[in-house]
């Protein structure tokens, strides 16, 4: 994915304050809880829901300062809730290092999780914006009830409705939400902040479909982390609800055997990639993150032409957000 810093270099400086401001929410006086809390911090990624906060805000003429905090808080929001995923997951790495519950165990990784979570709503508080706690409050709301549909709905039956509804509440809301903040703190009227929130959610649904998609098509290099989890955790995602409701009655056939027949090491995973691209989900998959990002790309209609405004289009366009919606 391209870097946001590339797009748009002004706001390089902020995200080095919003890593500084995680490190502090991080911060501990125990000193192995402040080792692993903001080794956990520091490794989230690419800071891409607080460069979305940043523009968000610079769309409508605010120059970022307003957002440092809220983005900082997101972010930190975003990385506990890896965390936690990565225990559910039994996973070993994250983003190509061991991930926390391999450094210091499950129960370590979960209160690490907790010890940043409270944090975070620490910072909130201390900031005295109630319109900020109780948005980014909801959301986080919001996203514990999207990872406990998608547990509660694992299977084979899942339908596309339903995965998406999972998608827009478990990763999305954290996109629209910094959004939504961005252009609130810089001023924004109610209709600009609905129009970008619809952003960051056609945005946020699109890039969850393109990491689903390279879960089931990619490799451990370009995951960072190893492939078909999703399947191991009977997780099923937009190619294979698509595979399983349009393909012949032999290929659905085959892909549940497949589903049935094994998880994790004992999962037939390139036969399962053959059938279903053989039964269309593949294309099906890229077509409707393509879409998402196309839907996306139209409600920044409404933004007064700037430079902030391009750098978003340009994230949703094309797929160069995305290179494996671009590859097909």
């Amino acid at each position: 994915m391209i870097a946001l810093e590339t797009l748009c270099p002004e706001i390089a400086p902020q995200l080095e304050q919003v890593s500084a401001e995680m490190a502090a929410i991080a911060a501990s006086d125990c000193g192995p809880v402040d080792k692993a809390a903001r080794h956990v911090a520091s490794s989230v990624g690419k800071r891409l829901r607080p460069g979305l906060m940043l523009l968000a805000a610079r769309a409508f003429g605010g120059d970022g300062s307003r957002c440092i905090m809220a983005a900082a808080v997101i972010e930190v929001l975003h990385g506990v809730s890896l965390v936690h995923d990565d225990v559910i997951d039994e996973a070993e790495a994250r983003r190509g290092s061991p991930s926390a519950r391999m450094l210091w165990g499950n129960k370590m990784a979960v209160l690490l999780g907790d010890h940043l979570l409270a944090g975070a709503f620490k910072r909130l508080t201390q900031s005295g914006d109630a319109y900020v706690m109780t948005e980014i409050a909801e959301t986080a709301l919001e996203m514990c009830r999207g990872q406990i549909q998608e547990i509660m709905l694992a299977g084979p039956e899942l339908s596309e409705t339903q995965y998406l509804e999972i998608v827009s509440a478990k990763t999305a809301s954290l996109f629209a939400t910094s959004c939504r903040l961005g252009a609130a703190l810089a001023g924004g009227g109610r209709r600009e902040q609905q129009a970008v929130d619809a952003f960051g959610r056609r945005f946020g649904i699109a890039y969850q479909i393109a990491d689903d998609l390279l879960d089931l098509t990619g490799t451990a290099q370009e995951m960072g982390k190893p492939v078909a989890r999703d399947l191991a955790q009977g997780q099923i995602t937009m190619p294979l609800i698509y595979a399983l409701r349009e393909g012949s009655a032999t290929q659905r056939k085959e892909l549940l055997a497949c589903l049935d027949g094994g998880a994790g090491a004992d999962l037939d995973l390139a036969r399962v990639r053959r059938v279903v691209a053989d039964a269309g989900g593949i294309g099906y998959a890229v077509n409707r993150a393509q879409g998402f990002c196309q839907q996306a790309m139209a409600e920044l209609d409404l933004l007064p032409p700037s430079a902030p405004r391009e750098c978003l289009l340009a994230l949703a366009r094309d797929g160069l957000a995305f290179p494996i919606l671009a590859r097909g």
